[in-house]
């Protein structure tokens, strides 16, 4: 899949990343045992101790939605995800990481050819500590397993739908919804459809100018609430109906709405985009990291991984 162009990053740039730390439980933890929240610049460190949480957050643009965040001083690398208005990924300091110094990276996905172009971010300081910690620390997230990052994505609101595979956003039965498609741009005008299970129709894309299709659905009345897959119907060269291409989520419809009206998926002279919602929590204290020498092509939004 291919996304809308992102600005070129250069070495010059200097990429802000912020670390937002939780301790997990200890029998002998306290506040004052708490990870110190202190700026990072380039030189500085960040102090965690094993078995620590972090929120790991940036802008879009000084790192891309579905970017890894990586350090031998973690359990397994986390994801970039917008969950409006940052990027975050939740990371785990492992029980036996060893005491000193650790770099913190940023990378492009695999399927984008990552591996080979990791931007250093800042360095994590992992405290020592004895056995008997470490074991507590294993036993901890042995039994209390640390709980998946959640795959779907919160975007702003001004932003057109989807910006990626799981960009989950929120209708009610009987609304209108408007998907922007700028993957199949020299296209046949209605060569492509979008189709989903609650969908009234099938949702052939328009061109719209701007290198964009636009396509024109009905979330079906009567429909359960839940999660729902679009999927891309098109020539074969250009894609797959069997890769899932957005998700949705269908909601309750209001008590004191009108009787739910199915409109055929005819994009029509307008094309109105319906509210949805946008979650977002509050951040907790933040560090401020900085970016390291990397220049970025341009790239796209969309990734192939995460369908």
């Amino acid at each position: 899949m291919t996304r809308l162009p992102r600005a070129v990053r250069t070495a010059a740039t200097a990429a802000p990343l912020l670390l937002l730390g939780t301790a997990l439980p200890a029998a002998s933890a306290t506040a004052a045992d708490a990870p110190p929240a202190l700026p990072l610049v380039p030189a500085a460190v960040r102090s965690v101790r094993p078995g620590d949480r972090l929120t790991v957050t940036a802008r879009d643009g000084e790192a891309g939605n579905g970017d890894v965040v990586l350090s031998d001083a973690f359990t397994a690398r986390g994801t970039l995800r917008m969950r409006a208005p940052l990027l975050t990924a939740t990371v785990t300091v492992a029980c036996d990481a060893a005491p000193g110094d650790h770099r913190v990276e940023t990378n492009l996905p695999p399927a984008q050819g990552g591996a080979a172009h990791p931007a250093f971010r800042t360095t994590l300081r992992v405290r020592d500590a004895d056995a008997r910690a470490r074991r507590e620390c294993r036993d901890r997230q042995r039994d209390h397993p640390a709980p998946a990052d959640p795959p779907e994505e919160r975007w702003p609101a001004h932003t057109s739908w989807p910006q990626s595979p799981w960009d989950v956003r929120s209708f009610a039965p009987g609304s209108r919804v408007r998907l922007t498609d700028n993957e199949d741009e020299g296209v046949d005008d209605g060569a492509v459809t979008m189709i989903s299970p609650a969908f009234a129709a099938a949702a052939p894309a328009r061109d719209r100018g701007r290198a964009v299709k636009v396509a024109m659905a009905t979330i079906s009345c009567g429909t359960k609430p839940g999660v729902y897959p679009v999927y891309r119907k098109g020539p074969v060269a250009t894609g797959s109906t069997k890769e899932v291409w957005a998700r949705y989520r269908v909601t309750e419809a209001s008590a004191g709405s009108t009787a739910c009206r199915e409109t055929a998926a005819d994009p029509g002279p307008e094309h109105r985009a319906l509210p949805w919602a946008v979650g977002g929590g509050a951040l907790a204290v933040a560090l401020l990291g900085a970016g390291g020498a990397l220049a970025r092509v341009r790239r796209t939004r969309r990734r192939t991984a995460g369908g």
